[in-house]
């Protein structure tokens, strides 16, 4: 009855979100080799770094364009709108910008792990006080009877060097930085262009991280801020304000999908998510013992699931746990396939995600 409770939930809130959704919608850039970027095409293809589109261009095609005749003729949109699917514990709306609460830890670039095994080492740890711990491991059945959904991993430095080496000076002059939500709306994009649930004429990867960051940059999800702490200027995208993104693009390239920001039963929309062979971008955030926060997103296209017995003494019988990790694309790599195209980090640290719907 539970479960059931919870499936009309997710369809009502899903529905909701459809429905009140009015933005726009524009792409981001990915990570092939840079001759990607050195034809000049029209309407359908990449344009060089200093062409720009003017007038009312077909956006149907993966084109890089200025965007700002779209922008100022079509874009509407304000904090208002922000569709947040998740419900706090007092059962209203969490607004834009309220903070979590997330698991500590050292560093988020410390609890991504590298491989099955480092997860189930990761659980040994937790249990070491314990006698006779024993671990195990299982995945979550994804379409096509996969452990994981064939997403590619993409480099976030180098993504964020070839749009500020082609792209900075044609936009708004602000170096790509604080990107990894794009590279992850990225990485699923390409995901559902590859796997024609969201087709878009000549996709390139390269082409969409630089429409998603300008996005960003133009609906405000991306902000170019000083951090006092560092003395420098750094972006940042914020988690509430991605779905715009993801609307914003969809959009502008004429095909239905739109963006969704979910902070609760996150779990349960993952797990449903990944078995509708979707992808789902992640924010995860740690709170480290300095009191600092380090936050990352990344494409989520797996669950495993690390089952531990142990007990106290050998006299004693054994209890069982399971512990749950979300098998990820980092943005740390450049793979579409081998070792370093997932990773896996503990359930606990997830705070929201970006689904698209």
């Amino acid at each position: 009855m539970k479960k059931k409770r919870f499936k009309l939930q997710n369809v009502v809130k899903r529905m909701i979100a459809m429905l009140t959704i009015v933005s726009m919608t524009v792409t981001g850039f990915g990570m092939m080799d840079s001759s990607a970027f050195n034809g000049v095409l029209s309407g359908d293809g990449l344009l060089s770094g200093n062409s720009i589109l003017s007038g009312n261009p077909d956006l149907s095609g993966d084109a890089v364009i200025n965007g700002d005749v779209y922008w100022k003729n079509e874009y509407k949109d304000t904090d208002a709108n922000a569709i947040v699917g998740g419900l706090n514990e007092n059962n209203k709306v969490r607004k834009v910008g309220e903070s979590y609460n997330s698991a500590t830890g050292p560093s988020i670039y410390a609890v991504v792990l590298e491989t099955q095994t480092d997860a189930e080492n990761d659980v040994k740890k937790q249990y070491k006080s314990y006698s006779d711990v024993k671990v195990s491991s299982s995945f979550l059945e994804v379409p096509s009877n996969k452990d994981t959904l064939d997403t590619h991993n993409y480099d976030q430095d180098d993504l964020n060097k070839l749009y500020n080496s082609r792209y900075l000076e044609v936009y708004d002059k602000k170096p790509a930085d604080g990107t990894c939500t794009e590279v992850a709306i990225t990485s699923s994009a390409e995901f559902f262009n590859r796997m024609k649930i969201a087709s878009i004429k000549n996709f390139n990867y390269t082409a969409c991280f630089v429409n998603v960051l300008y996005c960003a940059k133009m609906n405000g999800a991306w902000a170019y801020i000083y951090d006092e702490k560092e003395d420098r200027w750094k972006g940042t995208t914020y988690n509430a304000k991605a779905y715009k993104i993801i609307t914003d693009y969809y959009k502008m390239k004429k095909v239905k999908m739109y963006g969704l920001y979910d902070t609760n039963y996150l779990y349960d929309y993952i797990k449903d998510n990944l078995k509708d062979g979707r992808a789902v971008p992640g924010h995860f955030k740690v709170l480290k013992p300095d009191g600092g926060v380090d936050g990352h997103c990344m494409n989520i296209n797996g669950i495993l699931y690390v089952k531990v017995r142990y007990r106290n003494s050998s006299k004693d019988s054994y209890k069982s746990k399971t512990v749950i990790y979300y098998v990820v694309n980092d943005g740390w790599h450049n793979c579409d396939s081998g070792n370093y195209r997932i990773q896996y980090i503990n359930s606990k640290y997830i705070t929201a995600i970006t689904s698209f719907v």
